[in-house]
């Protein structure tokens, strides 16, 4: 299971690299799992410069959610927080 890292960067500039692990899909699609937490694939080519994590990527995380025009913490949304 290669371990990769991405760079996350907020609008107000801070940096975060967050480490995570991709597996083999053919081994994922044989082990017939109802979620595969290491699938990973190519994004779309319109959609440069960005990042999909997948639900299975929050798994035992926290997740926080800003709507649109919401402003917890202080933070216009929307933005989701992990």
């Amino acid at each position: 299971m290669p371990r990769l890292a991405v760079n996350l960067r907020a609008p107000r500039g801070a940096v975060a690299t967050i480490p995570f692990y991709v597996d083999n899909a053919d081994s994922d699609f044989a082990a017939n799992g109802a979620a595969l937490p290491g699938l990973a694939g190519p994004a779309a080519s319109s959609q440069a410069n960005s990042f999909d994590w997948g639900l299975p990527f929050f798994y035992g995380r926290n997740v926080y959610v800003a709507f649109e025009a919401a402003a917890p913490a202080g933070v216009v949304g929307p933005w989701v927080g992990f």
